[in-house]
Formats: structure tokens, sequence, C-alpha cells
């Protein structure tokens, strides 16, 4: 791989790192802090804030296993390991993970309507979120396929040689 090749990919890693840290600095007192604010602020969450945390902290975790993954596998790529049969599973799995985002996003979003507390940007953006994750989700599974093809056909070339 190309020095600046390298560079790039060295670099995405360590943003997407610093990004799991801010995430988790976010559940620790950022998350907790909101809760209880909107929980004692607005009447409509009274009594709510555990709720509030605990869905909105299920977003952030799933956000910090997408982005493990996505440097895991940019990992591989660096190392011209993409086309080991462990790759396939860790696609999968962030496949079932974009499809964990959208599910959160659409529990929130259930709640939210239930508590009859929907502004209506937060509805787009919830739309949006779980729209975009299902698609991601999608194009994941294609993509296993098409990786579980050339695993195949590497394998078999090895086998040749």
């Amino acid at each position: 791989m190309k020095y600046a090749n390298k560079l790039g990919t060295n670099t995405a890693i360590a943003i997407l790192w610093l990004l799991i840290v801010f995430g988790l600095l976010f559940e620790i007192y950022l998350i907790p802090a909101t809760s209880a604010d909107l929980s004692a602020r607005y009447t409509e969450f009274k009594g709510d804030g555990l709720s509030i945390g605990a869905l909105l902290t299920c977003i952030v975790a799933f956000g910090q296993l997408v982005l493990a993954l996505i440097a895991v596998l940019l990992r591989r790529i660096s190392k011209s390991q993409l086309l080991h049969a462990n790759t396939q599973k860790v696609v999968q799995l962030l496949s079932a993970v974009m499809f964990a985002v959208a599910g959160s996003c659409a529990t929130l979003l259930g709640w939210l309507m239930n508590q009859n507390a929907l502004p209506g940007a937060v509805f787009i953006g919830l739309v949006v979120s779980i729209c975009l994750g299902a698609a991601a989700g999608l194009v994941l599974i294609s993509l296993a396929s098409v990786l579980r093809e050339a695993i195949a056909a590497k394998t078999e070339l090895e086998a040749v040689i």
C-alpha cells in the first residue's frame, strides 16, 4: 500500500476511534444530564429520564459499534487481509448493527409518538435515520454476498496454485 493511502487509512481509523471516545463521553456525561433535564423541564417527560437515557444510549452505543467495525474493516484493507473468511463475519455483523441502529431510531420515534411529544424536525431526522440505517444494512448484506464469492474464488485459485 502506498504511503499516502496508508496515511489516509490510518488517519481515518484514528478519527473513528476518536469518535468512539466522544460517544463514550456522551454516554457518561451528556445523555444522563440531558435525560434528567428533559424529565425535569417538560411534563410530557416527567419521570421518564431513565427511558430517555436508555433510548439515546442505545443509539449512541450502536453507532460506536458501527464505527469500531468500520475501523476493523479499514485495518484489514490496509493489511491486505480483506479476503479472509472472518471479514465476511465482520460485514455481516456490521449489517446487523446497522439494522439495530434503524430499530433503535424506530423505537425512539415510537416512544416519542406515544408521549405525544414529537417535533417535526425530530420526526424527519428519525425517519431519515431509520431509512439510512436500513439501506446501509441491505447494502452490507449484498457486500457480504459478494465478499463470500470473492473469498471462495480466492480459495479455489490458491488450491490450483
